[in-house]
């Protein structure tokens, strides 16, 4: 039995102590790595009753981080699992249960593609869709079903792009310019 403040040292040179300092306990290395080696399954850090697992360390498997004995962040073979949602200091957000990702700030952008050539972003004012490298395609794989651009609120029609059919070009929700196998009509009036 050591009293508050009183240490076992080891080492030549006192590289590695264990105390406790009245308020924390300490494991305290001054040189290198402070390593952990565990046969059998692995390593764990549980809460000090043992009911709780706060981290698990699995010989030759995952290493897990809890929440409340929830695992939350898991390693794998190909990457990590994340259960819940993901929040970075600079305000993006990934929300699983929704299936949401939220990029908190303007101008914060969706970069997709080997050199981020598609990116998504709003910069305060505007929303972008933006591709430097090649075409920007829309498309639709799915029969009887059109590219539409309509008014997100009152669902009036701009255009519409009709699977082996018409192109279609509107004027406040009238249908002025429509393509046909021969050319196009063209609609006057209200």
């Amino acid at each position: 039995y050591l009293l508050d403040n009183n240490k076992v040292i080891l080492g030549s040179s006192d590289d590695f102590q264990l105390f406790h300092d009245g308020s924390h306990s300490w494991l305290k290395n001054n040189t290198g790595y402070l390593r952990l080696a565990a046969g059998g399954s692995g390593v764990t850090i549980n809460n000090s009753d043992n009911s709780e697992i706060n981290a698990a360390f699995i010989k030759n498997g995952p290493v897990d981080l809890y929440y409340d004995n929830v695992k939350k962040f898991e390693t794998t073979s190909i990457g990590v699992t994340l259960t819940g949602d993901f929040t970075n200091n600079a305000g993006s957000y990934i929300n699983n249960s929704g299936g949401h990702v939220q990029i908190g700030h303007d101008s914060g952008r969706l970069k997709i593609g080997a050199s981020q050539d598609l990116q998504l972003y709003h910069n305060g004012t505007n929303s972008v869709i933006s591709e430097t490298t090649g075409h920007l395609r829309l498309q639709t794989h799915t029969t009887g079903k059109n590219i539409v651009f309509e008014d997100g609120t009152s669902g009036e029609y701009y255009a519409i792009f009709n699977q082996d059919g018409a192109c279609e070009l509107y004027y406040d929700n009238s249908k002025k310019l429509e393509t046909t196998s021969i050319g196009a009509t063209i609609t006057s009036g209200s």
